[in-house]
């Protein structure tokens, strides 16, 4: 696992040159959206929700779904490593920051354009209040770090259309845990009154974010063993 930060520097310059052109349509379309939208709801935290997991799903890992641009990438002189610590940098520090940029400034376009417009809205409100995006950003992080890991292996697990599969994934795998925790609490004794006592059946916080936090580092874990196999 050799690294080499020059070499890392370049990989990433170049990744951000190939996937910039895409990477501005799409913040765009979704900063005017999320204005649109936070002028709806005043909620940054679905529209942040919504962005991280669409980025995670079909803009990660790109170069890996074509037989071209993967043969392209694998044979860069570059480690694994360093692949796999470029699409990482991407997915969790490049687009979360761009992205809560692009809210931002569609937030301000959209309300800018209604005041113009002189439609009914508080432009001062909406502007003041918009600064919530950094509260609902660092709860998106640490109420959903677990999902993002398991959407970041599934983009180079599935590759093609990894977004929708692993929605329908997750969604089918809680249906599935929902009715089988069902059973197993009316086979234990729901009668009996054994559910009011919640911290027989939910571990503490502390426990819940250490479970989470290996969970999601043994996620990650499987991202960079996945991306190795394109080799093979």
């Amino acid at each position: 696992m050799e690294f080499n930060i020059i070499r890392f520097w370049n990989l990433c310059k170049r990744d951000f040159k190939i996937n910039m052109k895409t990477d501005l349509i799409m913040l765009s379309i979704m900063g005017l959206i999320g204005g649109v939208l936070y002028i709806i709801e005043s909620s940054f935290f679905p529209i942040l929700m919504g962005c991280m997991f669409f980025f995670l799903g079909f803009r990660i890992f790109t170069e890996y779904t074509k037989k071209t641009s993967r043969s392209q990438i694998l044979l860069l002189p570059v480690s694994n490593l360093e692949r796999f610590l470029c699409v990482f940098v991407r997915a969790f520090i490049y687009y979360p920051i761009f992205l809560v940029v692009s809210l931002l400034l569609g937030t301000l376009i959209i309300t800018s354009i209604l005041y113009i417009l002189r439609l009914p809205i508080d432009f001062n409100h909406v502007i003041n209040n918009s600064l919530d995006i950094f509260y609902s950003f660092w709860r998106v992080f640490i109420m959903l770090y677990l999902l993002m890991a398991i959407f970041f292996f599934g983009s180079i697990f599935y590759k093609k259309n990894a977004g929708l599969k692993m929605g329908l994934f997750i969604f089918v795998a809680v249906i599935v845990f929902a009715i089988m925790s069902g059973i197993i609490f009316i086979l234990i004794g729901y009668e009996n009154n054994y559910m009011s006592n919640n911290d027989l059946f939910s571990p503490s916080a502390y426990y819940d974010n250490i479970i989470g936090i290996v969970i999601s580092l043994f996620f990650i874990g499987l991202s960079y063993l996945r991306l190795t196999e394109e080799q093979a």
